[in-house]
Parts: C-alpha cells; structure tokens; sequence
C-alpha cells in the first residue's frame, strides 16, 4: 500500500527481539545511517544502536584466552630473555643417552613369521657398518597401561641388539618377553650401554 509522503515503513518490536509487524514513521525518526549525510556534516551516530562498538562476547573472550600450556610457554620464554645467561651452562654440550629408532615388525619370510625376533631401524644408522658399533646395546620399550602399578601408569620391556638385518642399516633384536603386535611403528629407545669402546 502507498505511504504517505515524508514517512518510511518500520518493523514493530518489543523489548525481547519480538517482530509484532509493521509501522509507518516520519522519516524524522530514522536514526541517520553511518557514513550518510549526518555523517558527512559532523553529526554525531552514536545513538544509532548499529554503529555502537560490537562488545566480544564471554565465549570469544575465554576462546582468545592462552590454554595453561600456553601459558608455562610464554611464561618460560619471557623468563629466557629477562634473566641473564649462565656462562658455566651454556659451554656444557647435551648428550643424549639414547638413540631413537623405530619398531618395523618382526623377522619374517613370504609365509613364516618369528615372534621372538624384532626388526628395530635406529635413527641415523644407514649401513651394516655403522648398525655393528649397536651390537648387544640394550633396547628399551616404553608404553602406556590403563592401571597404575609403582605409582606409575608407564611400563618398560627391555631387549638388546643382536645381530644387523640386511645392509641398510636395520638390526634384529630379542627381548625377554616378545614385543606386542601394537608396537609396530612404535617408537623405542637404544640405550649406549654396555659399551665396547
């Protein structure tokens, strides 16, 4: 239907979002849109509640907010840049005790399989000759059980270095109790003991 002149169409609402339909209004009480006339004048929007500033909401805020992980980080990093450096530590070298490497299966052929030997691929071993300074090191498996016992949830299996499989640097390995078939691609510790240097 046509509006009378000098008026616009506006929806009706209550104070919860209702919509209860439709008004007319003189166009005198249409808040002035943002970047319009009013604005290009000087005239003040802000009683507009569209050009108000969006306040963040609780979830985004909590969401923005660092994770306690997050936190020990950062908090570590400020600690690193504002105490002074240890001259005494920082000429120590690290060494680990260990040597990583990876647990690829068993010792198999087309149709057999042996249980009671592992094939473990150590990490920077690339040959025969360097997998033989591994020989009779011993090989710990770390894993994770549901209950506790001796207050801890973590449970070694421990084996040693036997023999080199093949020439790419694999070794065979036997432990006291065979490795689980859920251990394949796990990940096991090569310990630099007993040493033969």
């Amino acid at each position: 239907f046509p509006f009378p002149p000098g008026s616009f169409r506006c929806a009706v609402k209550d104070n919860t979002g209702h919509h209860h339909g439709w008004g007319i209004l003189p166009v005198s009480a249409r808040p002035p849109r943002a970047g319009g006339r009013a604005a290009r004048r000087g005239v003040s929007t802000a009683a507009d509640p569209r050009e108000l500033p969006r306040q963040k909401s609780r979830t985004s805020q909590t969401l923005a907010r660092p994770t306690g992980r997050r936190r020990r980080r950062r908090a570590a990093a400020v600690a690193k840049r504002t105490s002074p450096a240890d001259s005494s530590l920082s000429s120590l070298s690290i060494h680990s005790l260990y040597v990583r490497g990876i647990i690829l299966g068993y010792k198999r052929a087309r149709t057999n399989q042996t249980n009671h030997t592992s094939l473990i691929k150590l990490e920077n071993v690339n040959d025969k000759s360097s997998a033989d300074f591994y020989l009779g090191k011993k090989l710990c498996y770390v894993y994770k059980a549901k209950t506790k016992k001796k207050g801890t949830v973590f449970r070694t299996s421990w084996g040693k270095v036997t023999r080199a499989h093949g020439s790419s640097g694999v070794v065979r390995a036997k432990f006291k109790k065979n490795l689980p078939p859920s251990s394949m691609g796990g990940k096991i510790r090569c310990m630099l003991y007993p040493s033969n240097i």
